[in-house]
């Protein structure tokens, strides 16, 4: 299972998780639930998310989607994602409104959370999106790193924050 922990410089350091709800008692509780594994931040409306993800970068979102405002979840992410840093960020998409899953994976989540959800749940959805990110955020240059999809890519074990690449090919 993956932690929220990973290796950066030689140190670890918890994952970041940018959760956006209108709720303040679901904000609340998403942040508790998540603050044991995640280093969380929360927003509560679209404009306040952007404010966020300009001063740092996330290694992944959580959005509800119905936000409480005219602009949606999916709105935001479609704003998040034409920041150069965020195309590829794994996003969660999390609502109370049943059967959207087919919709929010269209809308360019990564993956859907329906609420009421467990902790457990909400864990697995994380750690589902951020074990098959297709590519590796080195948090302290903002660069992102997309593997070739056709080679056989491996990424080599090292203490570096930036991944030595190996392309073997037969």
């Amino acid at each position: 299972m993956i932690t929220g922990v990973v290796p950066v410089n030689g140190e670890h350091r918890m994952r970041s998780v940018l959760v956006v709800e209108d709720n303040p008692a679901m904000r609340s509780l998403m942040k508790r639930m998540l603050k044991t594994a995640y280093e969380v931040e929360t927003a509560s409306c679209v404009d306040e998310a952007l404010r966020m993800a300009q001063e740092r970068l996330f290694d992944a979102l959580l959005l509800d989607i119905h936000l409480g405002e005219t602009r949606t979840g999916i709105d935001l992410l479609q704003l998040l994602r034409q920041m150069p840093a965020y195309r590829e960020v794994p996003a969660v998409a999390c609502t109370a409104y049943m059967g959207k899953r087919a919709s929010a994976l269209e809308a360019g989540f990564d993956e859907y959370v329906e609420k009421p959800f467990t902790k457990t749940q909400l864990h697995e959805a994380l750690a589902r999106v951020l074990s098959s990110s297709r590519r590796l955020v080195a948090r302290d240059e903002r660069r992102t790193w997309a593997p070739d999809r056709h080679a056989n890519t491996r990424i080599a074990e090292g203490t570096s924050s930036r991944p030595e690449i190996r392309n073997d090919h037969v």
